[in-house]
């Protein structure tokens, strides 16, 4: 079960980190590299199992991470957060708390300068957003 998740997530994470650097522009050399540390809030969510006509929701809460950036006109940054959380049940009859989740947030963003003057740029992101059981 072990193995299978961890081919889940690299599955999911290997498409996030390769994509942008094949369709999005490339990054000067010459920029410098940021780390920043993310701390942030976040408000949790639900969403509806049809199947079982349950509400499942992640309770909110805090959640940090770091984001990798490099570049000016062209950037292009990385930002890795984790949200521990837990997944709450609610039923046509009944009401339970499940379990202890992590929420991890996995994204690549770009972006590139068309005309300073104009203040015009196009930018583009992709991300997963993996729920891994504690």
């Amino acid at each position: 079960m072990f193995a299978k998740s961890i081919l889940l997530y690299l599955s999911c994470l290997l498409p996030t980190l390769l994509l942008p650097g094949l369709l999005l522009p490339a990054v000067a050399s010459a920029d410098e590299l940021r780390i920043t540390p993310y701390l942030g809030y976040r408000a949790g969510g639900e969403f509806d199992d049809f199947a079982t006509r349950t509400t499942l929701k992640l309770n909110e809460g805090e959640s940090y991470g770091i984001i990798v950036s490099k570049g000016n006109d062209s950037s292009l940054e990385f930002l890795y957060c984790l949200q521990p959380s837990r997944l709450n049940a609610r039923g046509p009859v009944t009401s339970a708390q499940l379990f202890d989740v992590d929420v991890t947030n996995i994204m690549v963003a770009s972006k590139t300068v068309l005309d300073r003057d104009k203040g015009t740029f196009v930018s583009g992101m992709v991300g997963v957003n993996p729920l891994q059981s504690r």
